[in-house]
């Protein structure tokens, strides 16, 4: 410590001396002959005219809250059709993240049903939950909650 005390004092010394030297930049003015500037007048901006927005076509969402307790198992959403038969939904299939799953619904798809959620343990493995069935958000912002209860293990 006692080897880096010197150091620091030359060099605070030195910048203190450098900062009190005279520079010996000058300013600079423009030449007396210069053609004055014309002085610009603020001219109004046209005040914006309001368009209708309108809403994104895919903001309608389903969503799965499964909760800590399906943390990682695999969900399938299916549909039913007029018999009565379920099936799967290829684009509509993943893990549980953070306790939830969710899905865009594109317009075309919006007030249908019914559909289901089904929870298993691993893609193609044990069903653990399922949801009731659901009707499909009917509009844009739209968002369907659905909530699994757990199926009884076979005996």
């Amino acid at each position: 410590m006692g080897r880096f005390l010197p150091l620091s004092l030359i060099t605070l010394l030195l910048i203190v001396a450098f900062l009190r030297i005279p520079s010996g930049l000058t300013s600079v003015h423009a030449a007396p002959n210069l053609p004055p500037r014309p002085t610009l007048t603020p001219t109004s901006t046209p005040a914006p005219t309001s368009t209708p927005v309108s809403p994104a076509p895919n903001l309608a969402r389903i969503l799965l809250v499964a909760g800590s307790a399906y943390e990682g198992a695999w969900t399938v959403v299916q549909w039913q059709d007029k018999p009565g038969e379920w099936h799967d939904v290829e684009d509509w299939q993943g893990e549980v993240r953070n306790g939830w799953i969710r899905w865009r619904v594109a317009p075309k798809d919006w007030n249908t049903g019914p559909f289901r959620w089904q929870v298993y343990d691993k893609a193609d493995g044990t069903l653990l939950a399922s949801t009731a069935s659901f009707t499909l958000p009917t509009g844009p912002y739209g968002i369907v909650w659905v909530a699994p209860t757990a199926i009884a293990p076979e005996q």
